[in-house]
């Protein structure tokens, strides 16, 4: 049974009008909870939110006045931020970027973490993205807009949960004139491997070098449009070189629903390769560490500049989409179920694109300079 009573009065000590609470908690335990005010009508509304706070959400409410944001860090750290579990194909609990996310949360507890919890206001919020973007990164380069804004996702996640425990009544991303995390903002990659690109790249992963390891790789990603974790979980079993499919796993994708892609004729060959080299090994690709050393080597020595692993996914994408295939079927190969996101991140602008629109261009041009040239000049 919840029992409590509150007043107000003039702290002589302090010289300031307080609001003060007394209940007894779900263990028996009295305990009270004060507030200063500027006067005594504001400690008066103060008592009355005590008061009805504590009447229809109970002591956690009350608990909430006090609460700091390294308190919602260890509450939320303890709910979701743990590896990912699964029933069947479906995730029950965790996260599968449990350790991206539990880096970001240092990054807010560093900021926030003696902040009581409902003193973050969205001025707060705003506070924090503008100082975060003058943190350089550890390699001394500037920090970016997209980097920032992963970090305000997870705050932003960090206090809708504190709302759905009824810690706060509302979050400060809610109902804001100018959102704080803003997309448009983001830059947007659109970096695609050229097809010369792509032979000096192969040809520095060849046969009896050390990187003859990521040549299946590099052609498994450039014909799939696979993500790295998805080839990297490929299997034997998901391969089926008789019908010319991958199977991409559930479990293993982004999205986690099961999705189908082709295997080239080249791709074919790597595959083949890659079976009689090792009939032992589960893994197609057999790799289970970081390869970025290898991965930036053979960028060096094939004399190509700012390519990341994952442009191969874009170059997929975009070279599909300049061939002619729809969006919508080169969507339901990369698996990507907002085409917004396909538009925005995989539809880039190559060279070839920019020859051949100047072509066009060039070819109306012509037509309409022979259809004037046609026209008969009466002249009076």
């Amino acid at each position: 049974m919840k029992t409590r009573s509150g007043y107000t009065y003039f702290d002589q000590q302090n010289k300031r009008w307080t609001a003060r609470i007394t209940f007894t908690d779900s263990r028996g335990k009295r305990r009270q909870l004060r507030r200063v005010a500027d006067s005594e009508a504001g400690a008066g509304k103060i008592l009355r939110k005590l008061l009805n706070d504590f009447e229809t959400k109970g002591e956690k409410a009350i608990d909430a006045e006090k609460m700091t944001f390294s308190d919602l860090a260890a509450a939320y750290r303890a709910f979701k931020v743990k590896p990912a579990e699964y029933v069947g194909d479906r995730k029950t609990a965790g996260l599968r970027s449990f350790k991206s996310t539990g880096h970001r949360i240092d990054v807010l507890v560093a900021y926030f973490g003696k902040s009581r919890l409902r003193s973050i206001t969205p001025g707060a919020v705003a506070q924090f993205k503008e100082d975060r973007l003058k943190v350089k990164t550890k390699g001394g380069k500037d920090r970016s807009i997209t980097a920032v804004n992963r970090e305000l996702e997870t705050l932003r996640a960090l206090l809708r949960y504190a709302k759905g425990e009824g810690w706060l009544d509302r979050s400060p991303f809610e109902n804001v004139s100018t959102p704080v995390i803003s997309k448009a903002d983001e830059t947007k990659r659109d970096r695609v491997l050229s097809r010369d690109e792509e032979t000096k790249l192969l040809l520095a992963c060849a046969d009896g070098t050390p990187r003859e390891h990521l040549r299946p790789l590099i052609v498994g990603a450039l014909d799939t449009g696979a993500r790295k974790g998805e080839l990297l979980a490929l299997t034997f079993n998901d391969v089926d070189l008789v019908s010319g499919v991958i199977r991409l796993r559930a479990l293993t994708t982004k999205t986690l629903t099961e999705r189908f892609v082709p295997i080239s004729s080249r791709l074919a060959d790597e595959l083949r390769t890659l079976r009689q080299r090792f009939p032992d090994r589960d893994l197609v690709f057999g790799i289970t560490l970081k390869f970025q050393h290898s991965w930036e080597t053979a960028c060096r020595l094939a004399g190509i500049s700012d390519l990341r692993f994952h442009d191969l996914r874009a170059s997929f994408c975009t070279r599909l989409i300049s061939a002619g295939m729809p969006i919508e079927q080169v969507a339901k190969l990369s698996g990507h179920t907002q085409l917004s996101t396909l538009y925005a991140h995989y539809l880039s602008t190559t060279q070839e694109t920019i020859e051949k629109a100047a072509n066009l261009l060039n070819q109306m041009h012509a037509t309409d300079r022979e259809a004037r040239e046609d026209v008969p000049i009466f002249i009076s």
